[in-house]
């Protein structure tokens, strides 16, 4: 195996360390787009790293954190969004469910593929990628997120009995 130049053993260096400052605030699945992004973003030169390695760190856990932030606030805005558009589906003066609550209770009553595949619709809201991280068609996630989001309508429709 050659020996890594200098500029792979940046690049490794800035990787590692984006990864686990990025894993203690998302979690491992999304860490490692964010070290990934972070990564690119240094080659294609939209991140000019500091020469100095101390100063190099803290830029890297500071760019690695803004992204996590980022992505956490996505995928608030994404459960909020679904969350929003089933309560406008309702008739007037409809007396629901916290839709909080409704959320809740469909989803302790599915299956455990369906509820995979409706908490990650919730994080990333991409159909493909789901598909790609399940092993099911796109056409079957369309189905799970469709079911559940009518068991969900269906109990934000109710007049708040249980």
């Amino acid at each position: 195996m050659p020996p890594q130049s200098s500029d792979e053993n940046d690049l490794n260096e800035v990787r590692k360390l984006a990864f686990r400052k990025a894993r203690v605030i998302i979690g491992p699945d999304k860490a490692e787009d964010i070290a990934q992004d972070i990564v690119l973003r240094v080659i294609t030169g939209n991140i000019i790293l500091p020469a100095e390695k101390p100063k190099r760190q803290a830029y890297i856990t500071r760019i690695a954190k803004n992204l996590c932030f980022d992505a956490m606030r996505r995928q608030k805005r994404i459960a909020e969004s679904l969350i929003e558009n089933l309560i406008e589906g309702l008739p007037e003066g409809t007396e629901a469910l916290p839709p909080d609550e409704a959320v809740a209770r469909v989803l302790t009553e599915l299956g455990r593929t369906a509820r995979n595949v409706f908490l990650l619709y919730m994080k990333t809201g991409d159909v493909e990628d789901i598909a790609i991280q399940t092993g099911l068609s796109k056409a079957t996630v369309y189905r799970y997120i469709s079911a559940v989001k009518s068991k969900i309508s269906m109990l934000l429709k109710l007049r708040g009995g249980r």
